[in-house]
């Protein structure tokens, strides 16, 4: 299998020289957007446009993801994410579900909020989330989820295998970081598969509506 290196950044992150990035072979990056209040001030990142339009200029593509909280509605956060997300991007939206607290039916609510995005973007989301997440947590008991492309957070050298329901991972989050891009702390390596790649986007994902068809 071969990939595409990508990067994943936020607030938290010191905002990264995105030349250096681009320089160094990093090809995509996501960008945080959104994570819902009391949890983060007004719910927007204060990096979002800047790491967003820089990273675009640099030349590396683009998508931006939410940061979801279990106790907050569903559908409020996806509302909150579309509002945000202005400026132009090119990769899919993505849902970070990654919230340990525990909640009833969360599966049925990540749902929720990725056909919502769905919906209102004409691409599928991706899911961002770990297999003890997956096993503990979200519990899926329909194979829904699985029409929604895997971020798979994965800390190991060895090549991860997908949790059911899914039978492939999209992206992987290998847990490594990169620190040669001028700055004190590193930005987190992620791995976009290659295999049956669109030639626009880089990414093998259909137009919302057909996820019978998505190759992961």
């Amino acid at each position: 299998m071969t990939y595409k290196l990508g990067v994943h950044v936020s607030h938290w992150d010191t905002q990264p020289q995105w030349g250096l990035l681009k320089a160094a072979g990093f090809e995509f990056a996501y960008v945080k957007a959104t994570e819902p209040p009391p949890y983060m001030r007004g719910g927007y990142d204060p990096d979002y446009a800047y790491n967003t339009r820089e990273a675009k200029a640099a030349g590396l593509q683009v998508g931006n993801f939410h940061y979801y909280r279990n106790s907050v509605d569903p559908e409020k956060q996806a509302r909150l994410f579309l509002g945000a997300c202005y400026l132009p991007t090119d990769l899919p939206p993505a849902l970070d579900a990654e919230d340990r607290r525990p909640i009833d039916g969360l599966e049925a609510r990540l749902i929720l909020w990725l056909s919502i995005v769905a919906e209102a973007t004409g691409k599928t989301p991706i899911i961002y989330t770990s297999p003890s997440m997956i096993w503990d947590d979200i519990r899926p008991k329909t194979s829904t989820l699985a029409s929604y492309p895997l971020w798979l957070a994965c800390w190991s050298k060895e090549t991860p295998i997908a949790p059911p329901p899914w039978t492939a991972w999209h992206i992987w989050q290998q847990g490594d970081y990169y620190t040669d891009v001028g700055r004190r702390s590193g930005v987190m390596i992620e791995r976009m598969s290659t295999e049956s790649v669109c030639p626009v986007t880089g990414m093998s994902i259909p137009p919302h509506g057909d996820p019978a068809k998505t190759t992961m």
